[in-house]
């Protein structure tokens, strides 16, 4: 359970200077509420610098560990371009048809049109 201390204005503002210059990234979390007008245009750029830090290095950091469970972010493709590319192609060059290669994969026929175009630019 998160629980707020009421601080004085030295005190946060202390607080803000320390969140500023804490660049590590080394799991400290800040949580400011600041009535806007009580930021100068320099301090809320600052913030706004600090926060949009953070963002990037948390989101770049998720694609770089993956999620919690260890598989990665984002739907798996159907027919992976380092495994099945060239097994599609090999198919469509052994005469198969494209709708009978998407039943096989369980997939769209455009899918299996994206696989064969990465393929022909790879050549």
């Amino acid at each position: 359970m998160t629980r707020f201390k009421r601080l004085t204005d030295a005190e946060a503002r202390e607080e803000c200077e320390l969140a500023l210059s804490d660049d590590t990234g080394g799991g400290s979390h800040y949580a400011f509420w600041v009535p806007e007008e009580d930021l100068s245009p320099e301090e809320r750029a600052a913030l706004h610098d600090l926060m949009s830090r953070s963002i990037k290095r948390g989101q770049s950091r998720a694609r770089d560990e993956g999620t919690r469970s260890g598989l990665p972010i984002g739907r798996q493709p159907k027919i992976s371009p380092e495994r099945d590319d060239a097994q599609v192609r090999q198919l469509r060059d052994e005469g198969v048809s494209v709708e009978e290669i998407a039943k096989r994969y369980g997939v769209a026929a455009r899918t299996v049109y994206d696989s064969l175009r990465r393929t022909a630019s790879s050549s």
